[in-house]
């Protein structure tokens, strides 16, 4: 197949004309114009224009949002070239295999369609944040620290090769893209739901092996549940067009070896946990600190680095809060004994107010961290500003006075705010013929400009601020995150213990 065209095809939209007041975004070095291309990053191009009310739709026709789908040219310029060349392969093998994911989606129907979306969620951020913490809550510390271990060494890894490579998700169109959340915000290569799900079920398919060897029904029940779980959300990443078979085949292959590296070193990593003292917390801060400066920055704007930042904080708060409370908190919900009617309506009622009480601390935490670091970093930023090098894509703290306040509380995200990513409620499944598969140039974004809008509008929908990210917002999500890491491992076990919730 001939490598991808630099010309852009008629069947893409083209912006719409322009006003004069809005020539500075007709004459970016990415549009059309043959204007001499100024040497300004990426990340600027948007953020000069001088009407700040103009909307997307007064820049391009409206269409699905993907990254990696600018002209090669732009990456050629903002990668290395041995970056550059890895992604060239990448989307070169993704075009080949278009044809046959568009085929996978000549089996949608409406069923299909929720059943895969909803299995999707399996993988979401949310899902993390709210489901990872229980084995904590429920006296099986042990067990979630294991699966938090695996589950953050996928999300860095996936997030370090996304943003290394810039590839993008199968096209769309001619494919329709059924997601819940951001991550149609995001590159495609590796799958990240491929990985941590994979990891999940390698981690509590040993675990049940080790703690009940044999083949009792009740393993061959829970391996079986593990596999139909694994294969619809990876299965799921091609029906719903999130991701190419190659994506979902590293994706799983990552989630083994993350799963493999726990295994060989679970020992290693707890000894070292409880009986290092002072040296966890000297090593684990500037490690983490050293993993988040060393993530590769991404061509375009993409959230995997922020991704990657939430799983390292939460293990770096998880780990210092073990080595400084190394207790183990094994006990169980009050009326686990199920000995009589009483005791099990006590024992759900108690497990429901451990659930409500847990959840909340994590929001309520998540939410008033977040404002207290926005009050505080960026004139520290701004003292420190000629010693810190500014990340591509996060405005420096030199360049704005505060954060914009927020109409309302965004404790966490809402994924109804993204009105570009479907579900099937919102799409008819097809019924005609296999399509043939476009040209490579039908592929491209019309430029760069316009991609960046559609972006920032659809973050500032998303986290309710103005859609700028900021160079403070890093360190913000490494302290907010590192909170909920301690929170959950060690707060939240103690208090339950306190109020008489665990016994």
């Amino acid at each position: 197949m001939a490598p991808p065209s630099r010309t852009l095809s008629p069947i893409v939209p083209s912006p719409r004309p322009s006003s004069p007041s809005s020539s500075p975004l007709i004459s970016s070095p990415l549009s059309r114009s043959t204007t001499p291309a100024p040497s300004l990053p990426l990340v600027h191009l948007a953020d000069d224009l001088e009407d700040k009310e103009r909307t997307v739709d007064e820049v391009v026709e409206p269409r699905e949002v993907a990254l990696g789908r600018l002209e090669p040219s732009v990456y050629a310029k903002l990668l290395p070239g041995w970056r550059d060349r890895v992604r060239l392969m990448a989307v070169k093998s993704l075009e080949k295999e278009m044809p046959y994911l568009q085929a996978i989606q000549t089996w949608r129907t409406p069923a299909l369609d929720e059943y895969f979306v909803k299995s999707s969620l399996l993988g979401t951020h949310s899902f993390f944040m709210i489901c990872v913490p229980m084995p904590f809550w429920f006296g099986h510390g042990d067990v979630g620290r294991g699966l938090l271990y695996v589950l953050a060494a996928g999300g860095y890894l996936t997030s370090v090769l996304k943003d290394l490579f810039c590839v993008p998700r199968p096209f769309s169109p001619p494919l329709v893209r059924l997601s819940v959340g951001n991550h149609a915000l995001e590159y495609g290569f590796p799958s990240t739901h491929s990985t941590t799900t994979v990891s999940m079920a390698l981690y509590f398919g040993e675990l049940l092996w080790r703690h009940n060897p044999g083949h009792s029904i009740l393993n061959t029940l829970v391996y079986l549940a593990l596999t139909i779980i694994t294969v619809s959300v990876v299965f799921g990443r091609l029906y719903t067009g999130m991701h190419s078979m190659v994506d979902i085949t590293v994706g799983s292959i990552m989630g083994a070896l993350c799963w493999l590296g726990y295994w060989l070193l679970e020992d290693i990593v707890e000894t070292f946990t409880v009986t290092s003292g002072w040296l966890v917390t000297a090593t684990m801060i500037p490690a983490t600190l050293f993993l988040v400066f060393v993530h590769p920055a991404p061509a375009e704007d993409c959230p995997c680095f922020e991704d990657a930042v939430a799983f390292l904080s939460v293990v770096a708060g998880l780990v210092i809060g073990r080595n400084w409370c190394p207790t183990n908190f094994f006990e169980s919900t009050v009326g686990a004994a199920f000995d009589s009617p009483l005791r099990n309506s006590v024992w759900g009622a108690a497990v429901l107010a451990k659930l409500l009480i847990g959840v909340l601390s994590i929001f309520t935490w998540r939410l008033v961290a977040k404002e207290v670091c926005h009050a505080i970093l960026p004139p520290v930023f701004r003292f420190f500003s000629s010693f810190l090098l500014p990340r591509r894509h996060y405005l420096e703290a030199t360049k704005y006075d505060a954060y914009k306040k927020t109409d309302g509380l965004h404790p966490i995200p809402q994924s109804s705010t993204f009105p570009l990513f479907t579900s099937s409620k919102d799409q008819t499944p097809p019924t005609r013929p296999r399509p043939r598969p476009l040209p490579p140039e039908a592929y491209l974004l019309p430029s760069a400009i316009a991609q960046s809008e559609q972006l920032r509008t659809l973050w500032k929908r998303h986290d309710g601020g103005d859609g700028v990210r900021r160079d403070a917002d890093v360190l913000t999500k490494v302290f907010v995150y590192a909170g909920i890491g301690w929170i959950a491992s060690i707060a939240m076990p103690w208090t339950f213990i306190k109020v008489g919730l665990s016994v």
